[in-house]
């Protein structure tokens, strides 16, 4: 695969109505002005979603990620153009701008047609601002093949981190797989079936044992989804639970710690384990209960917080995929930089140590756990497996080798697992991931 963006067919832009443009507007008002995700703000917006033909929400939701990947530089080419800055109360004339900007822009729509929606916007939103918007929006238009070849630009605070972590030519390929469409990876519930799915889902087999769809598309109508052949789930996503079935023996008894929305318990349930899913939300379990439902798998499901939760019997093997930064999974959420910052890392890394030790708890002697994040700092990855290991007299790294996986070169120095968007590049990318290993010493005494 390419990478590519998959944008509408400029045509669908030219006919995407008035209505799904303000929806446009809305969503990118709760999420840049409230520093919501814009999944969330969907959800919260439901109503409004549905009153919109398919081809319109598309349309909204293409020029959202859109506007999001190429935030930096379209907020940059605005305030080049403004004589003086916006009043504080006029975000949504800026949303309106930065929508026609990225339609423009990124989309290729005709500046006729993007002009005209804004300003008939900015008459309803805000009459004072209808010419500036009609001025502005039509400069930016006549730039925007222009604009469209300048460097990528992202918040400071996240360009900052990355290149502390992993120095400036890295970090440049991180971002620059940022600006690419994801493509939609899937994990099987028998892996066997890959090749005729392969087939029949027009997809690529991966040396991870999914699959990754060669175009996107609704994957609720897709051949295998009723019937629960398989869940969507990055290729990323996929190692650390397959890293932890390929220690453990034919109905070994597994922890899922943090499990929802579930993806990692069906793999651990497919392989053959016991699997215990436990999490904090109830509500972020319901996903998890409807995928068990559809695939046919079965999981003992707990809604418990792990920190306090003590189970009657040690298990065999712990998972633990602990909250995180989510930085690794831009490509999917470009929104993150733009409504987050580092300001709430240091509680997270204190979590993530009380889990780690928490998990460690649970585990019997002779027992693996597997510890990730899907975050591209070393703070949340590296540096907790090391300081884990520095604590922990019983806790021994046990290697991953990824080769078989396709990524040898994600191996870090300890034996630990590293992944970023910056690999697979040729096919499509990964999110970023962090997978480290352990196991647990018998005792001596």
């Amino acid at each position: 695969m390419s990478g590519k963006p998959s944008h509408p067919p400029r045509g669908d832009a030219q006919r995407a109505g008035l209505d799904s443009r303000r929806y446009a507007v809305t969503l990118a008002s709760a999420v840049l002005d409230q520093g919501v995700f814009l999944d969330d703000a969907m959800s919260a917006r439901a109503e409004q979603r549905s009153k919109l033909a398919p081809r319109d929400r598309a349309f909204a939701h293409a020029v959202l990620l859109a506007l999001f990947r190429g935030l930096g530089r379209i907020d940059a080419e605005i305030d080049a153009r403004l004589s003086k800055p916006l009043p504080e109360n006029a975000t949504r004339v800026r949303n309106i701008l930065r929508i026609a900007a990225a339609e423009m822009v990124f989309l290729e729509t005709p500046a006729y047609a993007a002009v005209d929606a804004a300003v008939r916007m900015a008459k309803r939103s805000d009459p004072r601002f209808s010419g500036l918007v009609n001025a502005i929006s039509r400069r930016l238009g006549e730039a925007a093949a222009d604009i469209r070849t300048k460097p990528t630009v992202t918040a400071a605070w996240f360009e900052k981190a990355l290149v502390s972590d992993w120095g400036a030519e890295t970090a440049a390929r991180i971002q620059e797989a940022h600006q690419q469409q994801p493509p939609i990876d899937l994990s099987l519930r028998a892996e066997e079936t890959a090749a005729a799915l392969a087939q029949e889902l027009d997809a690529e087999a991966l040396p991870t044992g999914g699959l990754r769809l060669r175009s996107s598309g609704a994957v609720t109508a897709l051949p295998g989804f009723e019937e629960g052949a398989w869940w969507v789930q990055d290729a990323a996503a996929a190692l650390p639970a397959k890293i932890l079935v390929e220690t453990t023996a034919p109905r070994a008894k597994v922890l899922d710690l943090c499990a929802a929305p579930g993806g990692k318990t069906l793999q651990l349930a497919a392989g053959g384990a016991e699997v215990t899913a436990l999490d904090v939300s109830d509500k972020r379990l319901a996903r998890l209960r409807e995928n068990l439902k559809r695939t046919g798998l079965r999981a003992d499901i707990r809604s418990e917080d792990a920190l306090s939760w003590a189970p009657s019997t040690l298990f065999d093997a712990v998972l633990l995929d602990a909250p995180c930064s989510a930085s690794g999974t831009v490509r999917r959420h470009p929104e993150l930089p733009w409504i987050k910052s580092l300001a709430g890392l240091r509680d997270l890394v204190t979590l993530q140590d009380n889990l780690l030790d928490a998990a460690w708890r649970m585990l019997r002697p002779g027992g693996v756990l597997v510890y990730c994040t899907c975050s591209l700092f070393k703070a949340e990855g590296e540096d907790r497996a090391a300081a884990f290991l520095d604590r922990t007299d019983d806790a021994r790294t046990r290697r991953i080798a990824a080769d078989r996986f396709g990524v040898p070169e994600a191996i870090c120095d300890g034996g630990w697992l590293r992944l970023t968007p910056a690999l697979w590049t040729d096919r499509g990318g990964m999110d970023g991931f962090f997978v480290a290993r352990f196991e647990k010493q018998a005792s001596t005494a």
